[in-house]
């Protein structure tokens, strides 16, 4: 059946060729027989224009009317017949050939765009998680900062409190607290001085000091063991040798460190004591003058010595890590970097690099408190010696004024 219509279509192709032939042929010779010259022939001069009208309207309607014939041919044979009749029938099924064979591929794109928009997905997914745990695993350089950090703040408690009893411990001395040596009466002076050369000559005396006649003077009672020799007067081999101290207040037990620390601050500090005033004198106000310039010179000897005392606060020994707060910021701020392998931990994820930037940060903010802690001493040792210096001549020049 599809052949005979193909057949039938081909046969009604050639009959609407056969007709456009034939009128083709009638427009060739309508064309010719216009074109031949007309013979001269003699007419009446008013006849002949009239005639010629006639034929050029003749002429004008014939070819009008063949325009419209063959315009109504071509769209009634030419146009509908090959376009509706051949061109459409199969135009129309190749486009559905065309839809049914782009519909049937249309599941295979969808199935790649969605796996490969998956494969996306997912690697973006495993990209982050990835990062994430690469940027939440500390590195071994933080856990060593967290370890050598995690003690500081209990030795910067031991530091403040050794301090704090060095200072009042020289503040009782000079004030002649009850209980110690040297507290009351007019021999004082005489008491304090006894019991700190017993304690020298059994502590420190070296007899070799003097050419060997501190030796020969006091025999067996210079007894000082070799490791404490001179240790009262010894700056650098009491306070500079060691980092560390053997010094802990909380504790009952006194050790040999303590007792330097305690002798040397008496030799530099207060070597001699005031004779202390009996009660008559200072129930009396005529005194009062002579008593508050006596407290005013204890209390420029107690911030010389407090700079003293806070150096050795820094070497206390803390009771966690056994080692002092100085010991522990040495390692944090020298010891740690001078160690090449430091540098080559540095090659670790951003993440890791940035917290040990932070832990240095917040190391190196607790050194500049300490410096500036260092300089607020240094400015009250200049403000006192100023003072000093200028005593005297403001005492004359208010005795002037008076």
């Amino acid at each position: 059946m599809y052949k005979q219509a193909q057949h039938s279509k081909i046969k009604s192709f050639f009959s609407v060729a056969k007709k456009m032939l034939c009128v083709l042929a009638l427009i060739f010779a309508l064309q010719f027989a216009s074109a031949k010259e007309a013979k001269a022939t003699c007419c009446a001069c008013s006849v002949c224009p009239m005639i010629m009208g006639l034929h050029i309207v003749t002429e004008t309607v014939l070819s009008m009317d063949i325009s419209t014939k063959i315009s109504s041919f071509f769209t009634n044979n030419v146009i509908n017949g090959l376009t509706n009749g051949l061109f459409k029938p199969h135009l129309q099924m190749m486009t559905l050939e065309l839809s049914t064979a782009a519909l049937s591929i249309v599941p295979q794109f969808g199935a790649m765009i969605d796996g490969q928009v998956m494969n996306n997905s997912i690697l973006a997914l495993q990209t982050a998680q990835i990062e994430a745990a690469q940027s939440q695993i500390p590195s071994v350089s933080m856990c060593e900062f967290a370890t050598l950090s995690k003690s500081v703040g209990a030795a910067d408690h031991s530091r403040a409190i050794s301090q704090q009893v060095l200072a009042k411990h020289n503040i009782n001395r000079l004030t002649g607290t009850q209980g110690l040596l040297g507290a009351s009466g007019s021999g004082s002076i005489t008491e304090d001085l006894e019991n700190r050369f017993r304690e020298y000559l059994a502590n420190y005396c070296d007899p070799k000091d003097q050419n060997n006649a501190l030796g020969e003077a006091q025999g067996a009672a210079c007894s000082g063991s070799d490791a404490r020799i001179n240790k009262d007067i010894d700056y650098t081999n009491l306070m500079q040798s060691n980092f560390t101290m053997g010094i802990d207040f909380t504790s009952n037990n006194i050790t040999d460190d303590e007792r330097d620390v305690f002798a040397m601050a008496k030799n530099l500090y207060s070597p001699t004591l005031f004779i202390r005033p009996e009660r008559a004198i200072l129930e009396n106000p005529a005194n009062r003058d002579e008593y508050v310039d006596m407290m005013a010179f204890l209390a420029k000897k107690s911030v010389a010595a407090n700079s003293f005392f806070a150096l050795v606060g820094l070497k206390t020994e803390n009771p966690q890590s056994d080692v002092s707060y100085y010991d522990e910021m040495n390692i944090l701020t020298k010891e740690y970097y001078r160690d090449p392998a430091f540098f080559a931990k540095l090659y670790d994820n951003p993440a890791n690099v940035m917290r040990q930037k932070a832990a240095m940060q917040g190391i190196g903010l607790m050194q500049q408190r300490d410096i500036f802690e260092s300089q607020i001493r240094s400015e009250m040792l200049l403000s006192v010696i100023l003072e000093t210096k200028l005593a005297e001549d403001s005492k004359d020049l208010l005795g002037g004024l008076q």
